[in-house]
């Protein structure tokens, strides 16, 4: 085996192993036989991603592209780290260079989609997220990440049809649940939303707002008792629920009752 060919195996070896440093070694000493191949630098790039050293992974995808610059991926990885860097710009002329070449690629119309949303540009946000789904309509993330577009513009109907979506995809998305209770509260549909905030309390502590919220649902629903049980449990999780609770208008009716009262200054101990 020549030099070259073993520098390459070891290099892709290591490189799947995650050893990414000895990668990154024997990526370099191919390179030193053979630096116009296009794909190490390419390849050298991803490891400079994964070691963090963005700086170092832009000068080495711009060498693979000078080599080859119809590498439609390789702009799609610049894209990503001038997105990063929050350099939105150059980001979205970097994506779109690499949908000129390949206007098949998923993941960049997706990051697309992200970067719209990023800039407050919901129409191209929202025309990336779809093209994104006529490539992969089964892809949950980008069915999650559009319900999240047309909740922050307050298309709820929109929004719930996209979460439902992904909860088809993904039944276990506790963000998507969560945001679908949000919406049934904000479409006054109490049923919907208890039963929602009440499964996801009973599968996952991560939400502990989800027991706020049906204390906020009942109360609304001027259900003293149940309210008062599911705040007790959401200031026994985390205090700061309590002053949540003497400021959140969905309680302003209980503000002086001295059951209310009563929690809230035993809490407060």
């Amino acid at each position: 085996m020549n030099n070259l060919k073993k520098y390459i195996e070891l290099a892709f070896t290591y490189q799947r192993l995650e050893n990414y440093p000895k990668a990154r070694e024997y990526y370099c000493k191919a390179l030193a036989i053979k630096p116009d191949e296009y794909n190490l630098w390419n390849n050298l790039g991803m490891v400079y991603e994964d070691l963090k050293n963005y700086h170092k992974a832009i000068e080495t995808y711009h060498k693979a592209l000078e080599i080859n610059p119809d590498l439609a991926e390789t702009w799609g990885n610049l894209g990503n780290l001038y997105y990063y860097q929050q350099n939105y710009e150059k980001a979205e002329n970097t994506y779109q260079r690499a949908l000129k070449l390949n206007p098949r690629l998923y993941q960049i119309h997706f990051n697309l989609g992200n970067l719209y949303a990023d800039l407050q540009n919901y129409k191209e946000a929202e025309n990336a997220y779809q093209k994104a789904l006529e490539l992969k309509p089964s892809q949950e993330e980008t069915w999650n990440n559009l319900g999240n577009l047309y909740y922050q513009q307050k298309a709820y109907s929109k929004a719930e049809e996209a979460y439902q979506k992904v909860l088809e995809l993904k039944p276990s998305k506790q963000g998507a649940l969560y945001n679908l209770g949000m919406i049934y509260t904000i479409k006054n549909e109490y049923k919907k939303a208890k039963d929602i905030f009440g499964k996801i309390t009973q599968e996952s502590d991560v939400y502990l707002s989800s027991i706020f919220n049906l204390a906020c649902i009942y109360s609304l629903e001027k259900n003293k008792e149940q309210s008062l049980i599911y705040l007790e449990k959401a200031i026994t999780l985390n205090t700061e629920y309590r002053e949540k609770a003497l400021k959140d208008k969905d309680f302003e009716w209980l503000w002086k009752d001295k059951d209310f009262l009563s929690l809230i200054n035993s809490t407060q101990q």
